[in-house]
């Protein structure tokens, strides 16, 4: 083979031949991770020389345990394209007032930016902030029509425990996407973002806008401002002034606004496409009848890169390996095959896929299970291994438990065996790549061994894992695949009233703060869809209010109330500011014709 993984094949573990006993899974699952973890495969990002290693690794290990490859031209790697970020192209420029202000050293477009001009006077609108739960609103009373919004970083009362917002902790009203979506909503052309110097009396560094995070623009230009080049026109310490009467404004005060200027923003984006790959394996089952309902077994093994805007460590370039998320998984994924190679063959097919593009949004699971050459519904079950290295207290949760009637009985009556304190959570969507195969009628579990300080940050790294309870966790599924393989039948599909969308879903890890509970919409993502024009719909949630509706998988979400939905995170927007009970008018996309309908949003 002519494969770059021969770049390392000196740390690579020679596969062929080497059937592991139980007492040796362990080692084998923590030299897995060591090197899909390393500094050398750069975080597996979109984009890098390491995720292209971490696919070689991975084939490698599939072709040495014996699986049949089952991408494509006979391979083990299918291939997709997409965009995976943008780069600043030649035409970024920014005049206030006639003065010109130069580009990469006080200003930078943000990746997720419109391209082209806008103009307008500036206006100043707090930090951007409309969070009903709190009864903040930065844009009451603040005219936007036709302007340029000034936007503030970050959230009011920063280390102030009587804010009104979470003081120490940040919540998710600080993301500066939704602050740009607000400012649109409010008629404003384009936002400025701006550090200010209440919180942060040093100023923070520009951003790096080249990350392979995907794009999805907001539909307004945005960029984000060096505060001495804004104070250099607006005067010493207007800024503070400003900031200061958001402050009081979160307190009961008024905003002040800043004098007169003229703004001219010209964004220059161009997309960067990129080449990723799915590493799938298989192993035929006995059973003829069988052979076009098998059982799949996936787990991602991309992750974040050098960080970027799904780092929890914001403004850090770093290597983020990814132990805990997800080599982990993937070192389970290549030891269940190992396992179910070596045991006795099954009736049904078993097919094992190393998932690419998860971080940016379940891209290699929707697409496969958008482009398999069988009846994808058919398939057995869906088992998805994401984060199940850094078990604590031997608690191991299971997602899924109310996509199929057997699960309950099924897991439990394993547990019995291997004594897991094991939760079993009902909802088959989440925020992993089950979700794809459960928008297709697939009846799936997601394992996960609980959240960790360390979750999208730098630190999370291979010597944090409990290698202990991981293999543990790969013989659970290795015994839960056997029964899967060997089982004639299918499962009973089951749906679930608290099955929640991958736009309001609860988070397999925590974030950093709160925002409140937001009503269920219930939709399911299309995160391949990438035209720009609207929301496509991969699927619906199950008794959700947009099944009640009549929205259903294909249609495309353009609006919702006076909100031009151009992506999830509008959705989102949207969500934030409403409650159970609140009606939404929907307009949607069906067969090229426009429709709309209300949704009544509920509770999960």
């Amino acid at each position: 083979m002519n494969r770059m993984k021969r770049i390392l094949v000196f740390v690579f573990i020679a596969y062929a031949g080497m059937g592991y006993a139980g007492d040796e899974l362990t080692p084998t699952l923590r030299e897995h991770v060591y090197i899909l973890a390393s500094d050398s495969l750069e975080g597996r990002g979109p984009g890098t020389k390491g995720i292209e290693l971490a696919a070689d690794y991975i084939a490698d290990a599939f072709e040495g345990i014996g699986l049949k490859p089952g991408g494509d031209d006979e391979g083990y790697f299918q291939q997709l394209e997409i965009t995976i970020g943008v780069d600043a192209g030649p035409e970024n420029s920014m005049v206030l007032n006639e003065t010109a202000i130069e580009f990469n050293k006080d200003f930078v477009p943000l990746g997720f930016s419109e391209n082209g001009e806008a103009r307008g006077q500036l206006a100043f609108a707090g930090y951007g902030i409309k969070a009903d739960e709190y009864k903040y609103n930065d844009f009451k009373g603040r005219d936007l029509e036709g302007k340029v919004a000034l936007v503030l970083m970050h959230e009011p009362g920063e280390e102030d425990s009587t804010s009104v917002f979470d003081g120490v902790n940040v919540t998710p009203y600080s993301d500066m996407r939704g602050k740009a979506i607000n400012a649109k909503a409010n008629g404003a052309v384009a936002a400025i973002f701006v550090s200010g110097p209440v919180h942060h009396p040093q100023d923070e560094p520009l951003p790096d806008i080249s990350g392979n995070s995907g794009y999805q623009s907001v539909g307004i230009p945005v960029i984000q401002m060096r505060r001495s080049a804004l104070e250099d026109l607006l005067g010493a310490g207007v800024l503070m002034k400003l900031q200061q009467s958001v402050e009081s404004k979160s307190h009961g005060g008024e905003l002040i606004d800043v004098d007169p200027v003229q703004v001219a923003i010209r964004v220059d984006l161009i997309t960067r496409k990129g080449k990723l790959r799915n590493v799938i394996g298989w192993i035929p089952g006995t059973a003829d009848s069988l052979k076009d309902k098998p059982l799949i077994i996936g787990a991602h093994y991309d992750h974040l890169g050098y960080g970027g805007p799904n780092s929890r460590a914001p403004g850090v370039h770093e290597i983020h390996n990814g132990a805990d998320d997800n080599a982990s998984g993937v070192a389970a994924l290549i030891e269940t095959g190992r396992s179910l190679m070596t045991g006795e063959t099954l009736k049904r097919p078993v097919i094992l896929i190393a998932f690419t593009g998860e971080e940016i949004g379940l891209i290699g699971s929707t697409y496969y299970a958008n482009h398999t050459d069988y009846d994808i519904s058919a398939a057995v079950a869906m088992l998805n291994l994401d984060s199940v290295g850094r078990m604590t207290n031997n608690k191991l949760i299971v997602f899924g438990g109310g996509t199929a009637r057997e699960w309950n009985r099924a897991i439990n009556g394993l547990n019995y065996g291997h004594r897991f304190d094991l939760t079993l959570q009902m909802d088959g969507y989440g925020p992993s790549d089950q979700a794809a195969f459960y928008a297709r009628g697939v009846p799936v579990l997601h394992f996960f061994t609980g959240a960790n300080i360390d979750y999208h940050k730098p630190g999370d790294d291979a010597d944090k894992l409990n290698y202990d309870d991981l293999a543990r966790v790969t013989n659970f599924v290795t015994d839960l695949a056997e029964y899967l393989g060997n089982r004639s039948g299918a499962l009973t599909p089951a749906t679930t009233s608290d099955a929640v969308s991958m736009s309001g879903m609860p988070a397999k890890r925590p974030a950093a703060g709160h925002g409140g509970t937001r009503p269920w919409f219930g939709s399911v993502p299309d995160f391949t869809y990438q035209q720009g024009d609207g929301l496509r719909l991969n699927g619906v949630s199950p008794g959700s209010p947009c099944e009640k509706a009549g929205l259903t998988a294909g249609d495309i979400v353009i609006q919702m109330d006076d909100i031009e939905i151009k992506s999830i995170y509008e959705l989102n927007q949207v969500l934030k500011s409403r409650k159970a009970g609140d009606t939404v008018k929907v307009t949607y996309l069906r067969d090229g014709a426009e429709n709309t309908v209300d949704v009544v949003l509920m509770t999960r």
